[in-house]
């Protein structure tokens, strides 16, 4: 195995890649990642055997070879060299690799590539793929990945619903939900050109966060503008150009979260994003640092925030609100579910729609609907 590949892109698939080895491999070999050189091209796999990545990058090739070498060595190796051309050289029978430069050289222990675990990828045969811009696709986990349940992560709210949904109209539209009881974030996008009768239609998966947060770190390397999708029987994949991602699926039924959307609002606040954003994490300063409660009162075109904290003190500040409708109220939130939405959204405005201080509120970016997020309110104490 003799190659040359730029230290830049080899970095980058190995961040990639990494991310699928476990941080305790039942199986030894899978602490490894497995590198095999193409056609000019060089392969990089890792797997826990739930979530497969694998990543290619151009490279120049002098001879063919494959190994499997330490992902935690190899990661910090690579990162040691400048923006350069490497050179990559392994003698078969030593199965010691070589990574250098022209000052510079690592040697490498590493293991048999036929030693590590064969990467079959799903048969794709007559599969229609869902084509979205990366980048979008990567802002809309973005919005929805923070009500996501980081606490049970096998049960379906420690992951992302990814559903297609066809409408009466012969409309489809892509959705993404999550939520972890306390909240709800969900996004719906328009897809176009599907032609008839695709095969993914009223198909839905859930995707463990801890996966989808990982695919989203994978897919901002890649080179390609899109990024495809496919829809298993008990596996998803995404693919672009240079990284294909195969990853599990967990099991159960999603619950119908558009039975949580609040309807029939009688109250509607507009305020600005940053001013909220701002004077929340002023206030909260002085939160309970177990319920983490902001009270936000609405009269007259003002709304008041504040925090309590027995042992130390409150914290008061009084925000305009642009035309105020309904009757006065108060209605206590969990602070830092506020500040998360606020903080993926780039609205200049966000309009809060409330009806009684025990009822869910929805807060929404005052342009567009396709995002919606829904807050449980707190009981006094």
């Amino acid at each position: 195995m003799q190659l040359k590949v730029s230290q830049k892109l080899l970095d980058k698939a190995i961040k990639s890649v990494v991310k699928a080895v476990p941080a305790k491999g039942i199986q030894p070999i899978l602490n490894n990642i497995y590198l095999k050189t193409l056609q000019e091209k060089l392969l990089l796999n890792a797997t826990d055997l739930d979530f497969w990545i694998e990543a290619t990058i151009p490279s120049q090739n002098q001879s063919e070879g494959a190994v499997a070498i330490s992902a935690k060595k190899i990661e910090e190796i690579s990162s040691k060299f400048s923006d350069e051309e490497l050179n990559l050289h392994m003698e078969d029978e030593k199965k010691v690799l070589e990574i250098g430069s022209e000052k510079i050289k690592f040697d490498l222990i590493g293991l048999p590539g036929d030693d590590f675990p064969a990467f079959e990828k799903p048969d794709l045969t007559g599969q229609d793929f869902i084509t979205i811009n990366r980048q979008e696709f990567l802002s809309l986990i973005n919005v929805v990945q923070i009500s996501a349940s980081r606490f049970d992560l096998n049960n379906i709210l420690g992951g992302i619903y990814i559903g297609i949904k066809e409408t009466e109209e012969k409309e489809y539209f892509l959705e993404f939900a999550s939520s972890d009881g306390g909240r709800l974030s969900a996004y719906s996008l328009k897809l176009d050109n599907l032609g008839e009768n695709p095969s993914f239609v009223n198909k839905a998966v859930i995707v463990p966060i801890k996966i989808i947060l990982d695919i989203q770190k994978i897919l901002d390397t890649s080179v390609d503008d899109n990024v495809q999708i496919a829809f298993l029987s008990s596996q998803v994949v995404f693919k672009t150009e240079d990284r294909y991602v195969v990853s599990r699926i967990l099991e159960g039924e999603y619950p119908n979260y558009m039975e949580l959307v609040p309807a029939g609002h009688d109250k509607k606040a507009v305020v600005s994003r940053k001013g909220f954003q701002a004077a929340l994490d002023r206030v909260a300063v002085m939160a309970n640092e177990v319920t983490n409660m902001v009270k936000l009162s609405f009269k007259d075109n003002q709304m008041t925030l504040k925090c309590s904290n027995l042992d130390f003190g409150n914290a008061i500040e009084t925000l305009e609100t642009n035309d105020y409708e309904g009757s006065e109220l108060e209605i206590n939130f969990n602070v830092r579910f506020i500040m998360d939405f606020l903080k993926v959204i780039d609205s200049d405005n966000v309009v809060i729609y409330m009806n009684a201080n025990e009822s869910p509120a929805l807060i929404k970016p005052e342009t567009g609907n396709e995002y919606i997020y829904v807050i449980m309110p707190l009981k006094s104490v």
